[in-house]
C-alpha cells in the first residue's frame, strides 16, 4: 500500500515539473513594431556617407503566446525613408538627375531582427516609384542656385512568420551584415554584398545608373566616410 502511495506522489511530482516546464515556455512578444532610426547610407555614387530618416511600424500576434504553441506573425509593417533635397540636387549635380520632374523606379531590400526566434532577421524587398522636381534658374550645375523636393517613400512590406525560442520576441533594423548578397545585375554589374541592414537601389539617368544607398543606423559624419553607430 505504502509502495502505491509513494509511486502516486512521485507521479505527481513529475507532473508538476513538466507543468512548470511547459509554463516557462511562455514568451510576451512586443506587439507593435515602432522604430524610427536616422540611417548613414554610403552611396555608390559619391563614396560618401548620406543621412536617410527610416522608420517602420507594425504588429505582431499572437501576443503572449507559447514556445511550440505556432508562429508570430508580424504584419502591417510600413516602411518610410525621408530623402533630403540636398541629397538630389548632388545627384543634380553629378548628372544623374535633370531639371523639372524626375520618375525614379526603386528597389529595395529591408532587414528586419527578431530577438529571440528561430529566424533571426527576415528580409523584405520592395518596389515602387518616386518623383523630384529638380530646379536650376541660370541651367549650370553647381552653382548653389538649385532646389529639389524631398523624395518619401512610403509602402508596406510583406508579412513574416517567426518561431519563438524562449523569451522576449521583440523586433528592430537588422543590424549591419544582415542582407544577402545581390545577384549580379540587380543593382550593378557584378554581384553586391551590403554592409548594412538596409539597401536601396534608385535607377537614374533614364535607368541607365543605378544609384546605391547601402544604409544602416547611425549618423554619418559630414563630407565623410565614415559613421557613428547608434
Amino acid at each position: 500500500m505504502r509502495r502505491h502511495q509513494r509511486l502516486a506522489i512521485a507521479a505527481l511530482v513529475l507532473i508538476a515539473v513538466a507543468l512548470i516546464s511547459v509554463a516557462s515556455l511562455g514568451f510576451t512578444s512586443s506587439s507593435v513594431l515602432a522604430l524610427t532610426a536616422n540611417n548613414a547610407c554610403k552611396s555608390n555614387a559619391t563614396g560618401n556617407y548620406s543621412d536617410i530618416n527610416i522608420s517602420m511600424t507594425g504588429s505582431a500576434s499572437p501576443n503572449p503566446a507559447t514556445v511550440g504553441g505556432g508562429v508570430i506573425t508580424l504584419s502591417g509593417v510600413n516602411f518610410q525613408a525621408s530623402v533630403p533635397a540636398t541629397l538630389l540636387i548632388a545627384g543634380y549635380n553629378l548628372g544623374l538627375l535633370t531639371v523639372g520632374a524626375n520618375s525614379i523606379p526603386v528597389r529595395g531590400w529591408v532587414g528586419i531582427a527578431g530577438a529571440n526566434t528561430t529566424e533571426g532577421v527576415a528580409v523584405r524587398q520592395f518596389t515602387a516609384t518616386v518623383t523630384t522636381t529638380i530646379g536650376d534658374p541660370d541651367g549650370i550645375p553647381g552653382t548653389a542656385d538649385e532646389t529639389a523636393t524631398p523624395l518619401s517613400l512610403n509602402l508596406s512590406l510583406a508579412d513574416s512568420t517567426w518561431t519563438p525560442t524562449g523569451g522576449t520576441v521583440s523586433f528592430s533594423q537588422a543590424p549591419p551584415g544582415s542582407l544577402p548578397a545581390i545577384p549580379a545585375g540587380q543593382v550593378g554589374p557584378g554581384a553586391v554584398t551590403p554592409a548594412g541592414g538596409i539597401f536601396i537601389s534608385a535607377q537614374v539617368a533614364g535607368g541607365l545608373i543605378k544609384a546605391n544607398f547601402d544604409c544602416q543606423a547611425g549618423t554619418s559624419a559630414v563630407g565623410g566616410a565614415t559613421f557613428t553607430a547608434a
